[in-house]
């Protein structure tokens, strides 16, 4: 009797644990449509007519959806994705195609968050204000990227969020990308921009993850004053080689940035200013009449010869007291002065050592190793959420063979 209980017991813990899982699950879905809006009907999503190749409905669960512009009524068009109501289905990808025509700006509007899967995708050739998507966006899977080679504004003027909801997102393509969106969560945030710029306009102090500048140029962009430090919670900005992070606002004469620096190399090829490179940190702090001072007070890294610059001769780039420089490689202004641990003269020098122009060697030692994120523990757990219907089926195999078990210990005499 106390064998039979103990197996009926084994019988619904793993019915239990499967089938919950393989209902329940947000982050995995089969291959949806590819759902194309004609618009022939109106500007709602929710208007199935508005759709082809999406199942005679409209988007769901794991759906991509495309938009080309030979089927968006001229620039300017505006569409309603009155979808995103509780429950919100999770799309897959978000596709804007098309290279016919003179371009078109269209703009997403929306009355909820848009959650993702995957990434965005800009295609087109032509463009007019590109794609807009005026709506907070969250991520539920990772490794989330999005491609632009045109044109994209996330949230214009907006002061909604981009959740990583501690994901992975990465931005590339070479085109522009234009934020509202104020970073929040965990995760990583990559920028392989390539020959392109990721704008971001809204600060984002609740992102906790690190920031990767592998390329292209990163500009945070402001118009307040003091200048904010608008990526004040990562953990760790790393710009590499080829990458330039800009720090822009016309009307601050002065802002200091406090997390850690990894930093390396000439900057990006794309970004230049007055003919000169604008390096892998770019003070463009300034209010026109010069002196904008940006501070930067956290730890920095070198990992290789690194050159800075400023948007004009007259500004300058403090490394103050409070920052510890290490590495064992050389930093440079290119343009606008370096100033190290407080400089005790007004020369915009390296205490009296530095020359405008000429590398000056500054600390010591071996490059200072970057611990990377823990990995996640391997529990075994994992193929719950990322296959439900795998999970379903070997919890309704490992049932059957406990009710097999069960039969046959029935029949056995002690």
């Amino acid at each position: 009797m106390k064998i039979k209980r103990f197996l009926q017991a084994c019988l619904v813990a793993a019915l239990g644990l499967g089938l919950p899982l393989a209902i329940n699950s947000s982050v995995a879905f089969a291959s949806g449509n590819n759902c194309l809006w004609n618009g022939s009907s109106s500007a709602n999503f929710s208007t199935a007519a508005n759709w082809t190749n999406c199942g005679g409905t409209t988007p769901g669960d794991g759906d991509n959806l495309i938009f080309d512009n030979t089927s968006i009524p001229g620039s300017g068009a505006v569409l309603n994705d009155d979808l995103t109501t509780s429950p919100s289905p999770t799309f897959a990808t978000i596709t804007f195609q098309g290279s016919g025509g003179t371009g078109y700006t269209l703009d997403i509007t929306s009355g909820g968050t848009l959650l993702l899967t995957g990434g965005i995708t800009d295609t087109t050739s032509q463009y007019i204000g590109g794609a807009i998507i005026d709506a907070p966006i969250q991520l539920v899977a990772s490794n989330v990227a999005f491609s632009v080679a045109n044109h994209l504004t996330l949230t214009p003027g907006g002061s909604d969020t981009f959740s990583t909801n501690f994901q992975t997102a990465t931005f590339s393509g070479g085109g522009t990308i234009s934020s509202a969106l104020q970073f929040s969560g965990g995760g990583v945030l990559n920028f392989n921009m390539g020959s392109g710029t990721f704008n971001l306009v809204a600060a984002s102090p609740s992102y906790t993850g690190p920031v990767n500048v592998n390329s292209g140029q990163l500009s945070l962009s402001s118009s307040s004053s003091p200048y904010p430090d608008m990526l004040s919670g990562a953990s760790l900005v790393t710009v590499a080689s080829g990458a330039t992070l800009s720090f822009d606002d016309s009307s601050a004469s002065a802002g200091t940035i406090a997390e850690p620096f990894n930093i390396a190399g000439d900057g990006s090829s794309s970004c230049t200013v007055n003919s000169v490179a604008c390096g892998a940190l770019f003070n463009d702090v300034d209010t026109g009449s010069g002196n904008s001072n940006l501070t930067f007070a956290g730890a920095i890294t070198l990992a290789n010869n690194t050159e800075v610059a400023s948007a004009s001769s007259t500004d300058n780039i403090v490394l103050s007291s409070s920052s510890s420089l290490s590495g064992n490689f050389t930093i440079e202004s290119m343009l606008g002065g370096l100033i190290i641990d407080s400089s005790s003269n007004t020369s915009k020098s390296v205490n009296g050592t530095y020359v405008a122009g000429s590398t000056t060697p500054v600390g010591s030692g071996a490059v200072g190793a970057t611990a990377g994120a823990p990995k996640t523990p391997d529990t075994g757990l994992a193929l719950l959420t990322t296959h439900p219907l795998e999970t379903l089926a070997i919890s309704t195999v490992a049932a059957f063979t406990i009710l097999v078990v069960a039969h046959r210990l029935k029949t056995v005499k002690y």
